[in-house]
């Protein structure tokens, strides 16, 4: 096994196909490890970066693992972070099904290797069920290298039971008997459509009106919403065009009267729906229709025989309408220097807790 580093950006965009068989044979891979979601972020947030990606190989070429790095353009140490840091739900190194402790001790060593080149390896967000979280701590104590360990997001998930009709029964009484009510209710008193987006050419409008949505609700409670920027509008729009080809968007609209009122953005691999956003009109939260479009897609979750419905990063209260069962994230640093090591390791406390103040503020409001 040997290792190859790209830091051309050419270099980088001609990896796509090998990335993503890689991925497909991945266990610990989720859609943001997907060749659509990583090269979209560099697209868009690539500026002041420099690319540094790992990758393994066996002697025939056929590649193993890879391990997406970029550094700040200007920081003051050496700090190599996983592309995606800071907008992505899961980070982690991409590894093929039967070589991850191969293909992480491959990917230490050369780092071992270039010791002088860098000061911390900083892996933020990572899954708890990824060989990242199992292997680093006994690799990195053989190479006498400093792990720093803090547990970050938690991640709720609904397990989906084979059928429709199960799902009620996975609910509390007094929610279901909302969920029923207020679903009845609006059904009676208007038009209802429940729709996913699947047509190419209608793609920028739902977009826009999930923007709208979103922006809505969030603009009403006197905070700015994760949409108000163009820039980061423009980096969803482009996602949602590269999933909606090869069947990874679950783009969600409720119209009633003909008129949307809530929007669902989502995800989806082979086993999962990855809920990442949601909007809805502030004049139907009382007729809960964001509520009840994300059950609608839950529904749509488990008619395409999917496994988990993942509510990814946050710890919000109606999260855990729908679920008790979490998992959490893991923030994971390698430290190489002995000397800056307690510098290092208070810097990255004081980074975590000033996160998590942040989350739980928010999700107070």
């Amino acid at each position: 096994m040997h290792i190859k580093v790209i830091q051309r950006e050419e270099e980088f965009f001609q990896l796509g196909p090998r990335w993503e068989e890689l991925a497909k044979d991945s266990a610990s891979a989720t859609v943001f490890q997907s060749w659509e979601w990583a090269s979209t972020w560099w697209a868009y947030h690539g500026s002041n970066r420099k690319l540094y990606i790992v990758l393994a190989e066996d002697e025939q070429g056929c590649l193993l693992g890879v391990a997406p790095f970029v550094r700040p353009a200007i920081h003051l140490y050496r700090r190599f972070m996983l592309l995606g840091t800071g907008g992505t739900d899961y980070l982690d190194f991409i590894l093929r099904n039967g070589y991850e402790s191969e293909v992480l001790e491959v990917i230490l060593e050369h780092f071992a290797s270039r010791e002088k080149s860098w000061d911390i390896l900083d892996l933020q967000e990572v899954p708890e069920g990824s060989p990242l979280v199992r292997l680093m701590p006994e690799l990195a104590a053989g190479r006498g290298v400093d792990l720093y360990r803090h547990e970050q997001s938690v991640c709720p998930f609904l397990e989906l039971p084979a059928t429709v009709e199960e799902l009620p029964g996975l609910l509390g009484k007094k929610f279901r008997d909302n969920l029923k009510y207020y679903g009845r209710r609006l059904e009676r008193e208007h038009e209802v459509e429940y729709r996913r987006l699947r047509e190419p050419e209608n793609l920028e409008e739902a977009m826009g009106e999930f923007f709208r949505l979103h922006q809505s609700r969030w603009l009403k409670k006197g905070l700015p919403g994760s949409f108000l920027t163009r820039g980061f509008r423009n980096f969803h729009l482009s996602v949602a065009r590269r999933f909606l080809k090869n069947g990874r968007l679950g783009l969600y609209l409720l119209k009633v009267d003909g008129q949307p009122v809530a929007a669902l953005y989502s995800f989806r691999d082979e086993r999962r729906a990855y809920y990442y956003s949601g909007g809805f009109d502030p004049a139907w939260e009382r007729a809960s229709a964001g509520t009840l479009l994300l059950y609608h897609a839950i529904k749509d979750a488990i008619d395409d025989r999917l496994q988990i419905f993942d509510f990814l990063r946050g710890d919000e209260s109606y999260k855990h309408r729908w679920t008790e069962k979490a998992s959490h994230n893991v923030h994971l640093a390698l430290i190489r220097s002995k000397i800056k090591t307690p510098i290092f390791l208070r810097s990255l406390a004081l980074e975590d807790a000033i996160v998590e103040s942040v989350k739980s503020w928010g999700s107070r409001r």
